[in-house]
């Protein structure tokens, strides 16, 4: 789903190498239930607040566009830094 990108990024870039994973069910159900969950209230809140979100992002696009972009960057930095000079 595309508002999970983010959500996966992070996890992928940061979290995954740090936590130690484990297949326990209960935890792979919350999980899965949680990640459910925020994505209803991502959808609930672009359905109340969608107009003004929708104006938010028209006069900001720009300075949007360019944070996101050096988010990226900077998480693909320190994915390449971790595999290269930590290992």
């Amino acid at each position: 789903h595309p508002q999970q990108i983010p959500f996966w990024t992070i996890i992928g870039v940061m979290i995954h190498p740090i936590i130690n994973f484990t297949e326990n069910r209960s935890a792979t159900i919350g999980f899965i239930l949680s990640n459910a969950f925020g994505t209803v209230l991502v959808m609930t809140v672009y359905m109340i607040f969608g107009n003004k979100l929708l104006q938010f992002f028209k006069v900001n696009l720009n300075q949007l566009n360019t944070g996101i972009g050096i988010i990226y960057i900077l998480l693909s930095v320190y994915s390449l830094g971790s595999m290269f000079i930590f290992n």
